[in-house]
């Protein structure tokens, strides 16, 4: 970075974006339930994360005869853990058969924060303006999610096929933060609880054995949350988000299959979008200039995408999309 848009940079304290992270994952099949198969997967991460810059963007004779200088860091540890445990059938083989899967899955999220922020400011021809400070806010996040799934796939006909799933979904979250920031105590203790539910309805009919039309209708979300960290109070939380997505669309091959185009035409309607965003608190102090997750009101995406997929020999495959 620097402030006046060329290559190099004025900054006297360099900063940092460092992320160390360890993790791993397990997995565990077992055909021993038949007529079902038993999947079990772990998993834990730990990652650490250090974040620092020079939020002047200058030095001394950068700024000077006027003192301007500030710095901030923000550090972050974070682990997760999650185990997911499912049972599915056979898929099925002939009409009237229905295959079906079920499943429970369980993460916990623990995260733990600190964020500095230190500033000078000294205007020589107004000594009363002279100001410094140094802040530090400790912060402290958990989240623990429980959810239990389930899906059936069957056949009608020959030809026509169909699915249905369903997903609940409980969040439990807490946030707490101490310190002293932008001049202030700050001491906050925030819960909260979300229960949520998704699903899905879909039907596919072969038009030809060399073409399958098919159409869904879904229903997803996104957990809600708190943001971490030195941000206004009334943006610590944020909503779930919902969304309903309709699509439909042509999966054809030719050529004995040598050659297969995807097209999918799809819609979808969101509630409470959770967006990024960011705001300056104080024009004054570089330091301010925090980033957040809010929720808008309403959104929707619309779209057609299509694919095309040709093995010209047993060596060479080419392929493109569109969007």
């Amino acid at each position: 970075w620097s402030i006046d848009n060329s290559w190099r940079s004025q900054a006297d304290r360099p900063g940092e974006d460092s992320q160390r992270a360890t993790a791993g994952s397990v997995r565990l099949v077992s055909d021993a339930w038949t007529p079902a198969t038993l999947t079990v997967i772990a998993a834990h991460g730990d990652s650490n994360n250090d974040y620092s810059f020079d939020a002047d963007w200058g030095n001394p004779e950068t700024w000077a005869p006027f003192t301007f200088d500030y710095f901030g860091r923000s550090d972050r540890d974070r682990r997760t853990s999650s185990l997911e445990v499912r049972l599915t059938s056979a898929p099925p083989q002939d009409v009237g058969d229905v295959a079906w899967l079920a499943g429970i899955y369980r993460v916990r999220l623990h995260g733990d924060g600190r964020d500095l922020g230190q500033g000078a400011f000294l205007d020589p021809s107004d000594p009363l303006s002279a100001s410094s400070y140094e802040e530090v806010l400790f912060s402290r996040y958990r989240a623990s999610n429980v959810a239990f799934f389930g899906q059936l796939d069957g056949r009608l006909t020959e030809r026509l096929r169909w699915s249905a799933g369903l997903r609940g979904e409980q969040r439990e979250a807490d946030y707490v933060d101490s310190g002293i920031w932008q001049g202030f105590d700050r001491d906050s203790d925030l819960e909260s609880t979300d229960s949520m539910s998704g699903g899905q309805l879909s039907l596919s009919f072969d038009v030809s054995p060399e073409a399958t039309w098919y159409a869904a209708v879904s229903r997803g979300y996104k957990a809600g949350g708190f943001n971490l960290g030195n941000v206004p109070p009334q943006r610590l939380a944020y909503e779930p988000e919902y969304l309903w997505s309709l699509e439909g669309g042509l999966k054809r091959s030719w050529l004995g299959g040598r050659l297969y185009s995807d097209t999918t035409l799809f819609y979808s309607y969101r509630r409470n979008v959770q967006v990024r965003t960011g705001e300056q608190l104080d024009p004054s102090d570089p330091n301010t200039y925090v980033f957040f997750t809010d929720n808008a009101s309403t959104g929707y995406n619309y779209g057609l995408e299509s694919s095309l997929r040709w093995r010209a020999s047993q060596r060479w495959e080419f392929g493109g999309s569109l969007g």
